[in-house]
């Protein structure tokens, strides 16, 4: 009798919750960052996407996925588990082993861009760490990359990578808090011999923001609050980007997408020309970055009359070349975790001998 009460209980579990499924409308799970199975999905494949539409639609999909995360990390005690740790009311992601010969690629493709094309220029380079800089036990690794790149590197150093703290950082997303520049955009305005201005900046918010990292730990009880800083000059500003055309420095609609990071120059983009007739200077800049570039570059915007960003994870050095200038200021700002990956940027470095 006992077993048959069960076994009626399952089924029954099965077929209220499934039925619940069924009547799931959520097209996107934020939590998750990615886009769910919707009912068109699944019409126009019943039985190839049923498994998916009911895994995407199940009832309580986000609190049965933060119930598995709380429940590896404090009954199991896996406290790296899916590769992040909450270290001082923060997540960080655990970094990928470390690869010497990823580290000096990146320093040998920033120095055969330099030698290739900007000889002639005034140029710099700064690196960001990453999150992973502040667990314990870490910095020894660190150190040695940095020390790698500088060795492999004959490009001027802005050294900022003591400049950022853990606080600077989103709790839930991997990246800078764009206040944080704040600190630094003098040092590189000093390096390339401009005055620091400060300026009027207006400060928005926007809350909650689920940073890409919080999809790996559904549990944890913190969301971020998205500052950007704005000056009313910026309505004259000119963004063009190579793949999508025309946009503003800030993307208001992004903030109700997936990332709402993407608010920074409407997220990832191989190339982007942002042109200011208001600038402080009639200077030009040619700025190499990743992710991170996105919040800081509209910190720079004031001080140049033209930047060129330049991702090349997205674009090839040669095609990125033809919008290069010889009387520009150059400068390279990656964060660490770029320099880990090198791979990814579109830069051909010639075979080594045997």
């Amino acid at each position: 009798m006992k077993d048959k009460v069960l076994v009626s209980l399952f089924i029954s579990f099965l077929f209220i919750f499934g039925i619940l499924s069924f009547l799931g409308k959520r097209e996107v799970s934020v939590l998750e960052r990615r886009k769910l199975m919707t009912k068109e999905g699944f019409k126009k494949d019943f039985v190839g996407n049923l498994d998916t539409y009911l895994s995407d639609q199940f009832f309580l999909r986000d609190s049965l996925l933060a119930i598995n995360s709380w429940y590896e990390r404090n009954v199991l005690q896996n406290q790296g588990h899916r590769g992040v740790y909450v270290f001082q009311n923060s997540l960080i992601e655990q970094p990928k082993n470390y690869d010497e010969s990823k580290v000096v690629q990146f320093a040998e493709k920033l120095e055969r861009i330099y030698q290739t094309y900007f000889l002639e220029n005034r140029v710099f380079y700064s690196l960001i760490p990453d999150k992973g800089s502040f667990l314990p036990d870490n910095q020894r690794l660190y150190d040695q990359l940095y020390q790698t790149v500088h060795r492999h590197l004959s490009i001027p150093l802005i050294d900022i990578t003591n400049e950022f703290v853990l606080e600077d950082y989103y709790q839930t997303d991997i990246h800078l808090k764009q206040n944080a520049y704040f600190k630094v955009i003098p040092m590189w305005s000093r390096a390339f011999s401009q005055s620091y201005v400060t300026l009027p900046y207006e400060e928005k918010t926007y809350a909650p923001f689920y940073g890409v990292t919080l999809s790996k730990v559904p549990f944890f009880p913190v969301t971020d609050t998205i500052s950007f800083y704005e000056l009313p000059s910026n309505s004259s500003v000119f963004v063009n980007h190579l793949e999508y055309g025309k946009k503003s420095i800030y993307d208001f609609e992004k903030l109700h997408g997936l990332d709402a990071y993407e608010v920074f120059l409407s997220g990832p983009s191989a190339l982007i020309e942002i042109e200011n007739p208001n600038a402080l200077t009639n200077r030009e800049l040619i700025l190499f970055r990743d992710s991170f570039g996105s919040s800081f570059t509209p910190l720079l915007v004031p001080n140049y009359r033209k930047i060129t960003v330049i991702d090349l994870r997205y674009i090839s050095l040669e095609q990125a070349a033809t919008y290069f200038s010889d009387s520009a200021d150059v400068l390279f700002v990656y964060s660490t975790l770029l320099v880990r990956d090198s791979q990814l940027l579109k830069v051909s470095l010639p075979k080594k001998s045997a």
